[in-house]
């Protein structure tokens, strides 16, 4: 994520606009290396994504916060509809 801004000029914008799979960003609200408006910045072009702030985590936010994270994660996971044939028949 470092490079998100330089990145723009190379196309990223238009790739993550393209993207339609269900996409979770998780950012610590304290980050100090790259801003909740970054992050912001980044689901803005991406319609199917959602951004989970953590508050009080910085950058390594998995590692400060684990458990908000994996919260996150699960919950993701449970609002995302299986795409057919991925799930063995009952």
């Amino acid at each position: 994520m470092a490079l998100w801004l330089p990145s723009q000029q190379r196309g990223l914008r238009g790739s993550l606009a393209r993207l339609t799979v269900p996409t979770l960003v998780i950012w610590g609200g304290a980050d100090r290396i790259n801003s909740v408006a970054n992050g912001q910045a980044l689901v803005a072009v991406q319609p199917s994504a959602r951004l989970v702030i953590v508050p009080g985590a910085g950058h390594n936010v998995q590692e400060e916060a684990p458990r908000a994270v994996a919260d996150a994660i699960l919950c993701h996971a449970g609002a995302v509809p299986a795409q057919p044939g991925t799930r063995p028949a009952a």
